[in-house]
């Protein structure tokens, strides 16, 4: 299979056909059963709720929600990461600064 053929998947009792460029079949069918845990996931937490269409907006807004949250920390660890390589970056020229004014005056 090539990376743009159609995957037959199951989400919800439903089937559809899934094609995603850039992503292998494999992929796309791990992906399809995520979400078909998350909506089953979201089933057990709203237990009286019977339209579908509902519980579908509950796992997208949840999965946006965690989509979010990683990437606000991702944006943080590389901000932090940025920060920390200046740092170093600043420690280092100080230092052969420094070995350059020493060398200048053993001359």
């Amino acid at each position: 299979m090539s990376m743009n053929d159609k995957v037959a998947v199951e989400i919800a009792g439903r089937k559809l056909e899934l094609e995603i460029e850039g992503l292998m079949p494999m992929q796309i069918s791990l992906i399809a059963a995520q979400v078909d845990e998350r909506i089953k996931e979201t089933k057990r937490l709203h237990p009286k709720e019977v339209d579908t269409f509902k519980l579908f907006i509950h796992t997208l807004v949840h999965q946006e929600a965690a989509l979010f949250k990683l990437q606000d920390a991702d944006s943080t660890n590389r901000k932090a990461v940025e920060n920390t390589l200046d740092r170093i970056a600043t420690a280092l020229q100080k230092s052969l600064d420094a070995g350059a004014a020493a060398a200048g005056k053993g001359n």
